[in-house]
Protein backbone atom coordinates (compact mmCIF):
# COMPACT_ATOMS: atom_id res chain seq x y z
CA UNK A 1 0.00 0.00 0.00
CA UNK A 2 2.69 2.59 0.42
CA UNK A 3 4.22 1.87 -2.59
CA UNK A 4 1.32 2.59 -4.44
CA UNK A 5 1.01 6.08 -1.99
CA UNK A 6 4.09 7.57 -2.89
CA UNK A 7 3.68 6.44 -6.66
CA UNK A 8 0.35 8.80 -6.70
CA UNK A 9 2.15 11.52 -5.01
CA UNK A 10 5.13 11.48 -7.54
CA UNK A 11 2.24 12.46 -9.70
CA UNK A 12 1.08 15.19 -7.10
CA UNK A 13 -2.27 13.45 -6.77
CA UNK A 14 -4.56 15.59 -4.54
CA UNK A 15 -6.40 14.59 -1.59
CA UNK A 16 -4.39 11.63 -0.60
CA UNK A 17 -5.64 9.17 2.08
CA UNK A 18 -5.75 5.83 2.61
CA UNK A 19 -8.32 3.26 4.56
CA UNK A 20 -7.47 0.63 6.27
CA UNK A 21 -10.80 -1.82 5.54
CA UNK A 22 -9.04 -5.02 7.27
CA UNK A 23 -12.00 -6.79 9.33
CA UNK A 24 -14.59 -4.33 7.65
CA UNK A 25 -14.64 -5.39 3.80
CA UNK A 26 -13.64 -9.03 2.73
CA UNK A 27 -12.67 -7.84 -0.83
CA UNK A 28 -9.88 -5.62 -0.36
CA UNK A 29 -7.70 -4.85 3.19
CA UNK A 30 -7.13 -0.79 1.98
CA UNK A 31 -8.40 1.55 -0.56
CA UNK A 32 -6.12 4.43 -1.44
CA UNK A 33 -7.94 7.29 -2.40
CA UNK A 34 -6.86 10.79 -4.47
CA UNK A 35 -8.23 13.62 -6.71
CA UNK A 36 -6.64 14.63 -10.03
CA UNK A 37 -7.06 18.35 -10.87
CA UNK A 38 -7.84 17.43 -14.41
CA UNK A 39 -8.79 15.04 -17.10
CA UNK A 40 -5.11 14.77 -18.27
CA UNK A 41 -3.93 14.75 -14.75
CA UNK A 42 -6.06 11.73 -13.93
CA UNK A 43 -5.30 9.64 -16.92
CA UNK A 44 -1.05 10.09 -16.09
CA UNK A 45 -1.62 9.16 -12.35
CA UNK A 46 -3.90 5.83 -13.88
CA UNK A 47 -1.12 5.28 -16.71
CA UNK A 48 2.16 6.26 -13.99
CA UNK A 49 0.72 3.94 -11.14
CA UNK A 50 0.10 0.84 -13.46
CA UNK A 51 3.84 1.25 -14.72
CA UNK A 52 5.60 1.59 -11.34
CA UNK A 53 3.89 -1.28 -9.74
CA UNK A 54 4.45 -2.89 -13.30
CA UNK A 55 8.33 -2.64 -12.42
CA UNK A 56 7.71 -3.95 -8.58
CA UNK A 57 5.86 -7.30 -11.18
CA UNK A 58 2.91 -6.37 -9.27
CA UNK A 59 0.00 -5.93 -12.27
CA UNK A 60 -3.71 -4.71 -11.69
CA UNK A 61 -6.77 -7.09 -11.65
CA UNK A 62 -8.28 -4.60 -13.72
CA UNK A 63 -8.16 -2.55 -16.76
CA UNK A 64 -8.71 1.31 -15.65
CA UNK A 65 -7.46 2.47 -19.07
CA UNK A 66 -10.84 1.41 -20.56
CA UNK A 67 -13.20 2.88 -18.21
CA UNK A 68 -14.93 6.70 -18.30
CA UNK A 69 -15.61 9.37 -16.78
CA UNK A 70 -14.19 10.71 -13.52
CA UNK A 71 -13.75 7.84 -11.70
CA UNK A 72 -10.84 4.60 -11.94
CA UNK A 73 -10.02 1.98 -10.35
CA UNK A 74 -7.03 0.22 -10.05
CA UNK A 75 -7.79 -3.24 -8.29
CA UNK A 76 -4.59 -4.93 -6.86
CA UNK A 77 -6.70 -7.43 -4.65
CA UNK A 78 -5.86 -5.91 -1.42
CA UNK A 79 -5.04 -2.51 -2.45
CA UNK A 80 -8.07 -0.91 -4.74
CA UNK A 81 -7.08 2.44 -6.02
CA UNK A 82 -9.72 5.35 -6.47
CA UNK A 83 -8.34 8.01 -8.60
CA UNK A 84 -11.16 10.79 -8.86
CA UNK A 85 -11.69 14.26 -10.47
CA UNK A 86 -13.25 16.37 -7.99
CA UNK A 87 -17.26 16.70 -8.53
CA UNK A 88 -17.05 12.69 -8.87
CA UNK A 89 -15.36 12.58 -5.72
CA UNK A 90 -17.68 14.97 -3.86
CA UNK A 91 -20.24 13.34 -5.39
CA UNK A 92 -19.69 9.47 -4.04
CA UNK A 93 -17.82 10.30 -0.98
CA UNK A 94 -16.17 6.86 -0.65
CA UNK A 95 -14.58 8.48 2.82
CA UNK A 96 -18.08 8.70 4.33
CA UNK A 97 -19.65 5.29 3.17
CA UNK A 98 -16.13 3.08 4.23
CA UNK A 99 -16.49 5.49 7.53
CA UNK A 100 -15.63 2.89 9.84
CA UNK A 101 -11.75 2.41 8.63
CA UNK A 102 -9.15 4.06 9.71
CA UNK A 103 -8.28 6.66 7.91
CA UNK A 104 -4.43 8.10 7.27
CA UNK A 105 -4.14 11.60 5.44
CA UNK A 106 -0.57 12.09 3.03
Amino acid sequence: MRSIVKVVQEKKAENLISLDLRGIANFTDYFVICTAISRPHLLALVKNTIEKMSEKKIKPINSPEKEKGGWRIIDYGDVVVHIFDEPTRKYYQLERLWADGKTEVY
